[in-house]
C-alpha cells in the first residue's frame, strides 16, 4: 500500500462533503421563513458525520472513510482505512489543536486552521465545513 501524503487526504476529504452520509435529526417546529429557518439549523451544535471517500488522480488512488464529531468546544476528524488503520487523526479542543499522523507524528497549534494550513502548506477551512453540512450560507 502507498503512503498517502496528508495534504491529499484532506483534499479528498474535503471534497468528499458533496457526497456524505450524515444522520441528522430533523425538526418538527414549523418554520415559516428562511430567517427563521436558518437560526433554528444554527443552533444545532452537537453533531457528528461519517463517510467513505473514493479519489484517483493520475497518480495514484486512494479510497478512506471518515468520522467527524462537533461538539461545542471540541470536535475530532479521523480519517481512517477500511480495516482501522488511522491515516490522520485531529483533535480540538478549546484552544489547541492536535494533529497526529499515520506515522506517529504530531503537530500542535492554538487554531486548528492555522495548524492544517502549517501542515498542509495551504488554508483548510475547517471550522467553516459545519455551515455546508447544516445547509447554511
Amino acid at each position: 500500500m502507498k503512503f498517502i501524503k496528508l495534504n491529499q487526504i484532506i483534499i479528498l476529504f474535503l471534497f468528499s462533503f458533496l457526497t456524505a452520509c450524515a444522520n441528522k435529526k430533523v425538526l418538527q417546529v414549523p418554520i415559516n421563513n428562511l430567517a427563521e429557518q436558518q437560526k433554528q439549523i444554527n443552533q444545532i451544535k452537537h453533531w457528528s458525520v461519517k463517510g467513505r471517500i473514493a479519489v484517483t488522480t493520475p497518480e495514484e488512488k486512494f479510497s478512506s472513510n471518515y468520522s467527524w464529531q462537533r461538539t461545542t468546544g471540541h470536535q475530532e476528524l479521523m480519517l481512517y482505512g477500511s480495516f482501522g488503520n488511522t491515516y490522520a487523526y485531529l483533535v480540538h479542543k478549546e484552544n489547541i489543536a492536535r494533529l497526529t499522523l499515520s506515522d506517529k507524528e504530531v503537530f500542535e497549534s492554538e487554531d486548528v486552521e492555522s495548524l492544517l494550513e502549517k501542515v498542509l502548506g495551504y488554508p483548510f477551512p475547517i471550522d467553516k465545513m459545519q455551515y455546508w453540512f447544516k445547509g447554511l450560507p
